[in-house]
C-alpha cells in the first residue's frame, strides 16, 4: 500500500481528502505543522507529499527547499491557488513534481497521484494494481476495465467510482459518502450525479450486481 503525506491548511479538506485517498487503498496521514511536515517527509515512510500552497509565506517553498537538500527527495505535489501558480516557479524548478490548481476535483489529484507512483505501481510494489469481483477486472496502472474478458471503456470519473465499489465490494456506500470521496469537497449536496454515474456503471460494467439499498446508498454484490 502506498503511503501518502498530506500537509494542507483547511483541516476539514485534508480529513477528506485523507478519507478520499483510502477509499482507494492508499494510506493517509495528515501532518498538522510545518515541521511535522519535514520530520515525516525526511523519513522513509512516504512515497509522496501532497501540500497545500495557500501563499507563497505559508511555508511550502521552505519545504520544497529543504527536503530538495535530502538525499532523496520525497515527490511531491502542490495544491496552489490560480494566482499563485507564479510564485511556485522556483519550488517547481528545483523539486516539486506537479501541482493541481484550486478548486480541483479529487478525480484529477488522484490521476496526478497516479502518474507520480506509476514506475513503482508498474513494478508492482506496495499497492495493489488489479481489483477483482467475480467477472469484473479493474487495472489501475492500465486504467483497463474488463468483464468475462471483454474490454469495457470508463470515462475517467466512472473508473474512479468502479474502483469504489470494487475495493468495498458487498458494502454499502452512501451518496454522501461517494460525493465526498469521488467529487471531493467541492460537490453539491444536492446533486444527483451519483446517481446518473451509477446507471452507467450498471449499464456498462456491473449490471443488476449493483444495488440499490433504498435509503442508505448502493452495493455491489
Amino acid at each position: 500500500m502506498h503511503s501518502i503525506l498530506i500537509a494542507q491548511n483547511e483541516p476539514r479538506v485534508a480529513a477528506l481528502l485523507a478519507s478520499s485517498l483510502h477509499t482507494h487503498g492508499f494510506e493517509a496521514v495528515i501532518a498538522r505543522s510545518r515541521e511535522q511536515t519535514l520530520t515525516l517527509a525526511c523519513g522513509d515512510h512516504f512515497d509522496l507529499l501532497v501540500i497545500d500552497f495557500q501563499s507563497p509565506d505559508k511555508g511550502g517553498l521552505s519545504v520544497l527547499e529543504t527536503l530538495q537538500s535530502s538525499s532523496a527527495p520525497l515527490p511531491t505535489i502542490a495544491l496552489v491557488a490560480r494566482e499563485a501558480v507564479d510564485a511556485i516557479a522556483t519550488g517547481h524548478n528545483s523539486h516539486l513534481s506537479d501541482f493541481v490548481i484550486k478548486p480541483f476535483r479529487f478525480t484529477e489529484l488522484l490521476a496526478r497521484i497516479r502518474l507520480r507512483l506509476r514506475k513503482r505501481c508498474a513494478a508492482g510494489e506496495g499497492a495493489l494494481t488489479v481489483l477483482r469481483s467475480g467477472d469484473i477486472v479493474l487495472d489501475l496502472c492500465a486504467r483497463e476495465a474488463r468483464v468475462g474478458g471483454r474490454a469495457v471503456e470508463l470515462t475517467p470519473r466512472e473508473f474512479v467510482l468502479a474502483e469504489a465499489f470494487l475495493r468495498n465490494a458487498g458494502r454499502v456506500l452512501g451518496r454522501d459518502y461517494l460525493l465526498s470521496n469521488i467529487w471531493g469537497y467541492d460537490y453539491d449536496p444536492g446533486s444527483n450525479i451519483v446517481d446518473v454515474y451509477v446507471r452507467h456503471l450498471r449499464i456498462k460494467l456491473c449490471g443488476r450486481r449493483l444495488e440499490t439499498i433504498r435509503g442508505l446508498g448502493y452495493r455491489l454484490s
